[in-house]
């Protein structure tokens, strides 16, 4: 009985063990076949729980998915918390990743020493990943010391565990004798195994060996095929090669067509560097941009001769018709190639336009990729992607489909309108600057033609009074008048010497202390019409007030700007930025208008016609260096009003002023060598510095 009774009681002991660890790891199958079918969010629901037990897979797989911000925000941060969490816990891979991190400097600061130390933990749990970026490492001298047999074993060690890439690179150090004993042999074998394990640069590499006949019998033939297998896998160098093969014949017929549409295709895939590939290409041809403006009228008449090639940007050249060559309208004519759509229709045009100009004959042939930023943005490049690849298409096989053409059209309509909406907002912003420019460039304008500046200057006044006298009286906050903050304003801004008991400002209501305030600055300025100059008066008057409309406009320019830049940030708020900025532009105008008020009546008993001392010192004959001698005495200085007291002052030295003599300089154009001899331009040296 007790062997019986200790049978059941032990398995069921046994099952509670068995089954309490069962559904974790079900959970955590259950979240790796939902990330396989992309389904993240039901993935991260079976995650989270895992993760916060302390399960290191479930935090890899959470790291990955906030790294590649699949069903989350991207985040490299919470990713790199989640890889490291699994790595002190022994995770291998996860250990490999957070390397990755450092290495690459992805949110910690880049530490080639602290990667190559996570890669040492994972290394030794043979994670074969890990044991290729230590190699990596070792073989450039990184965070470790430079070794490349060490390299060499750890890329061995690698690729004996399975790792294809490992086996490339163990090739490339048996094809130049790095670190072990040079073998072509070994070296064809290894990039073998690494293109039959799916490895597209070693179908590139073996390709290599074939065309020149290293470690393995020489086959142009087979190169060709090889070089087409990673051609179409996107691989830039071996679509450059292939085009090289199809324009000389090699392994196959000769064919011009295949050999430039190859190496437009190489030349897509960087686009600014279709020169480049070209010169490897050995093919002979100009480049015509911004670089070599000099030489464009050159490189035009010559783009139309037989058998050339002139690589252009979609904007050089505009406006000159290219003239062919002999036999070339009887070849087909000029023959443009474009390595990607424009976002404008218009400009497409006009490439396309190259060719066929005047009635001669022509062909243009544009390439594009799903992966173009046109494709990509606007014309759900993902969809169709996958649709070709349910019908089976490979990727670099060639589309030709008027479906195809109408989806680019498509997309180059969104992105104009897109750029129209932008410029219209903008535009939007510029009429609100636009209409306080036209008031106040009005309001410049009416007194630099007014024929009686005075009566503006009595406006300004009038209205500045009434503004500030009932700010004193009627707008403050305790509900009290402040006779002496406004008696104090009234002397500092007008000469009129009063005081409390001779302004009685409390025996009088508003209007009547406007009145009294007014009179007293009339009859002070009029005093001060009678010393000066009646000439000139006109043209102070005048620059009285355009001196504050120019000082105080400026300053309200740069609190526009200011105004514009932080205003986009209201828009986190749910408000609109444009009625925003009209708002506070409203308000910011307000302010401009009641300050040129303010500085013209702060001004006008601060500026006078009567000449001083110091201007007549400044317009005096001054001597350069190496000159004559221009010598300037008292007593050819004319002086009046409170200089008028050194007007009789003894001729008792004379006055010299010498200034540095100004060499001239010759102007340089901007595109010009620099004159400091350096060899670059002059707006990328010097002329950078005066720009």
């Amino acid at each position: 009985i007790m062997v019986l009774a200790q049978g059941p009681i032990l398995g069921f002991l046994a099952a509670v063990l068995l089954f309490g660890a069962t559904p974790a790891k079900a959970d955590l199958d259950q979240a790796i076949s939902a990330i396989e079918a992309k389904d993240y969010q039901t993935a991260k629901a079976q995650l989270d729980p895992l993760a916060e037990a302390g399960n290191a897979e479930a935090q890899y797989w959470l790291g990955r998915l906030y790294d590649a911000g699949d069903g989350v925000a991207e985040n490299p941060q919470t990713a790199l918390d989640y890889f490291m969490k699994a790595a002190e816990q022994g995770h291998a891979e996860s250990q490999r990743v957070v390397g990755i991190y450092y290495e690459e400097g992805k949110v910690v600061e880049q530490s080639y020493v602290d990667a190559g130390r996570w890669y040492e933990k994972a290394a030794e749990q043979d994670n074969d990943k890990a044991l290729r970026n230590l190699a990596s490492l070792y073989l450039v001298g990184k965070g470790v010391p430079s070794s490349s047999r060490r390299a060499a074993e750890l890329f061995e060690k690698s690729a004996n565990l399975g790792n294809a890439k490992a086996k490339r690179n163990l090739a490339y150090l048996y094809y130049f004798g790095t670190g072990v004993r040079s073998d072509r042999d070994k070296a064809a074998v290894l990039f073998q195994q690494a293109a039959a394990a799916g490895v597209g640069k070693a179908d590139y590499d073996l390709a290599r060996l074939h065309y020149r006949g290293h470690g393995v019998p020489k086959n142009e033939e087979l190169a060709r095929k090889l070089f087409t297998k990673a051609a179409k896998d996107g691989y830039a160098k071996a679509q450059l090669f292939l085009g090289r093969m199809y324009l000389r014949g090699e392994g196959g017929p000769k064919d011009a067509k295949m050999a430039y549409f190859w190496l437009a295709i190489a030349a897509t895939q960087e686009p600014r560097d279709a020169a480049r590939m070209l010169k490897r290409a050995k093919l002979p041809h100009s480049v015509l941009n911004a670089k070599y403006h000099l030489q464009e009228a050159e490189i035009i008449k010559n783009a139309g001769q037989l058998g050339s090639v002139t690589v252009s940007t979609n904007m050089a050249g505009r406006g000159t018709d290219i003239k062919l060559g002999d036999g070339v309208a009887d070849a087909g004519g000029l023959f443009v190639i474009g390595t990607e759509r424009h976002q404008s229709r218009r400009i497409d045009r006009q490439l396309r336009g190259r060719c066929s100009r005047q009635g001669d004959p022509g062909e243009s042939q544009f390439f594009l990729s799903f992966e173009d930023d046109l494709m990509r943005n606007f014309a759900a490049a993902d969809r169709m992607t996958n649709m070709m690849e349910r019908f089976g298409m490979e990727d670099g096989e060639a589309l030709e489909h008027r479906w195809l053409n109408r989806s680019v059209e498509t997309a180059q309509k969104r992105v104009e309108q897109l750029h129209y909406r932008r410029r219209k907002y903008v535009l939007d912003f510029d009429d609100v600057m636009n209409r306080q420019r036209e008031v106040v460039y009005g309001y410049r304008n009416q007194v630099l033609k007014s024929e009686d500046p005075r009566e503006l200057i009595m406006e300004v006044i009038d209205r500045v009074v009434e503004a500030q006298v009932s700010h004193f009286t009627e707008e403050r906050d305790d509900g009290q008048p402040d006779f002496v903050e406004m008696l104090h304003w009234t002397n500092m801004t007008f000469p009129l010497h009063l005081t409390l008991d001779s302004a009685q400002f409390e025996t009088r209501d508003v209007e009547g202390n406007i009145a009294f305030i007014t009179e007293k600055i009339h009859e002070a300025y009029k005093r001060k019409v009678d010393s000066e100059n009646p000439e000139h008066l006109d043209n102070l008057e005048r620059h009285i007030m355009l001196h504050a409309i120019d000082q105080k406009w400026q300053e309200h320019l740069y609190a526009m700007d200011s105004l514009r830049e932080g205003v986009q940030l209201r828009a986190q708020g749910q408000k609109d930025p444009l009625q925003e900025y009209k708002t506070e532009a409203y308000k910011l105008f307000v302010t401009l208008m009641d300050s040129i008020d303010d500085a013209s009546t702060h001004n006008i008993f601060r500026f006078t016609t009567v000449q001083p001392m110091d201007s007549v010192l400044a317009d005096a004959p001054q001597q350069t260096s190496g000159g004559t001698e221009n010598s300037v005495s008292n007593d050819n200085v004319a002086s009046s009003g409170s200089a008028g007291s050194s007007a009789g002052a003894p001729n008792e030295s004379k006055l010299k002023l010498n200034l540095p003599k100004r060499r001239p300089i010759a102007k340089i154009g901007r595109n010009e060598p620099c004159s400091c001899g350096s060899g670059k331009k002059y707006k990328n040296c010097c002329g950078r510095m005066s720009e």
